[in-house]
């Protein structure tokens, strides 16, 4: 867990370095070319929305070690998202679309290591969102 913790961290400084709430914004735009039905259920502004994101994406990263500190936020998350219909198949293809951004900007420093604990971290999120334990 560890080891995961620091390669999550570095991996995260990297991406900070194109700023956050524009790697949140090529993560929506992924997941709308893997889902498009799913744009419509994100209406307003997307500055808001990206913003959210990347305040996620810190929180993921933060508590990736230890995840009960996060608890109420995931929580509240998951009702969000259960009142919007958020389905497991959409969080899978979100997790996608994250794992995807990171390698587009991270590069060759993607590597499937990289790439494994991301989808780690957002899967973990994910199934707790849900009320599924990892």
């Amino acid at each position: 867990m560890e080891d995961a913790q620091r390669i999550l961290s570095a991996s995260f400084e990297r991406l900070k370095a194109h700023g956050l709430e524009r790697v949140a914004g090529a993560i929506y735009e992924n997941l709308f070319e893997r889902l498009p039905e799913v744009r419509a259920m994100f209406t307003g502004d997307a500055s808001r929305r990206n913003a959210k994101l990347a305040a996620s994406l810190t929180t993921i990263v933060v508590s990736y070690s230890s995840p009960g500190g996060s608890t109420r936020w995931v929580k509240d998350l998951g009702r969000v998202h259960a009142a919007h219909r958020v389905t497991a198949a959409h969080h899978e293809h979100f997790a996608g679309a994250v794992c995807d951004v990171v390698i587009d900007l991270l590069g060759d420093d993607a590597t499937p290591e990289v790439i494994a604990v991301w989808r780690e971290a957002v899967t973990t999120v994910s199934a707790a969102m849900m009320g599924r334990s990892g």
